[in-house]
C-alpha cells in the first residue's frame, strides 16, 4: 500500500493511500485526470501532511509557517482568561479578602497586557493565582 499526496498550487492538497495492485497502473502511479499532480510519499520522513508546502524543484516537503500572532487573537485569549476570573468579583465568591485582591491584581495585569506589551511577540502572560 503506498500514500499519495495530491499538489495543488504548490500543497499538499489531499493524502491519501492506494491499495491498487501495481500492475494495474503502468507507471505505477494512481489514474487521475492529467492535469492532477501526484506525489508518492510512503516513506518520506517526517511524514507531509494536508496544508504542506511542496518543492517541487527539490521535491521537498515542509511545513507552512504558523500565521503571526496579531492583536486581534491576543485580545480574544485575554477576554476569555478575564471571563474565567469573574466569579472571584462575585460578593459570594467564598474567597477570603486577600485572594480577592490578588485577582483583582490578575484582572488588572490582563486588562493592562496591550498598554504593558506593545508589540505581541514579547507578551507575558500573568500567573493566575490559586483559588
Amino acid at each position: 500500500m503506498k500514500k499519495w499526496a495530491q499538489i495543488v498550487n504548490g500543497m499538499a492538497h489531499w493524502i491519501f493511500t492506494s491499495d491498487a495492485p501495481e500492475a494495474k497502473y503502468p507507471d505505477g502511479v494512481p489514474a487521475f485526470a492529467p492535469n492532477i499532480v501526484l506525489v508518492e510519499i510512503t516513506n518520506r520522513n517526517p511524514m507531509p501532511q494536508e496544508g504542506w508546502i511542496y518543492d517541487e524543484a527539490n521535491e521537498v516537503f515542509s511545513e507552512p509557517a504558523p500565521p503571526p500572532v496579531t492583536w486581534f487573537a491576543i485580545r480574544a485569549k485575554r477576554d476569555f482568561l478575564l471571563s474565567k476570573t469573574d466569579f472571584s468579583q462575585l460578593p459570594d465568591n467564598q474567597l477570603t479578602p486577600a485572594k480577592v485582591s490578588e485577582w483583582e491584581v490578575y484582572r488588572q495585569a490582563l486588562r493592562d497586557l496591550p498598554q504593558t506589551f506593545p508589540d505581541v511577540e514579547t507578551i507575558i502572560w500573568p500567573e493566575e493565582p490559586e483559588k
